[in-house]
């Protein structure tokens, strides 16, 4: 197990959370907040050599900082992410290999259909 104290400014609560999900299934992830730090342990999932654990706490940190980027590029140009979900919305989800299920039960095409487009109409209505 490795275990960290981050500072609350810069890293946030959000970005430590999502940042938990690129490591999600090589390790566990626990967190403790102070009033002004943030404890994480990492507890890997199997046996892992010392190094490869300083790789994935590593690996962690990094998404850490990169989801931080994110927050901090969307709330300071909000209209280029804007722009990129409307982009987005508009040509809707990109095309997918057949699902087999879909083959065998048209319905189940038509009923994800029809939950895309309830899905897209919902999110184009948020950004407007």
């Amino acid at each position: 197990m490795i275990r960290y104290k981050l500072s609350k400014p810069p890293y946030t609560k959000e970005s430590l959370r999502l940042s938990a999900l690129s490591v999600g299934d090589r390790a566990e992830v626990f967190l403790d907040e102070g009033k002004d730090h943030f404890i994480v342990e990492l507890k890997p999932v199997g046996k892992i050599k010392e190094s490869e654990l300083k790789v994935l706490a590593g690996e962690f940190l990094n998404e850490a900082l990169t989801c931080l980027y994110r927050q901090e590029l969307i709330r300071f140009a909000p209209e280029l992410s804007q722009a990129t979900a409307a982009q987005f919305l508009e040509k809707g989800f990109p095309a997918t290999p057949p699902d087999p299920l879909e083959q065998l039960e048209p319905q189940v095409r038509i009923d994800r259909n029809r939950d895309t487009e309830e899905l897209l109409a919902a999110a184009r209505n948020l950004i407007r």
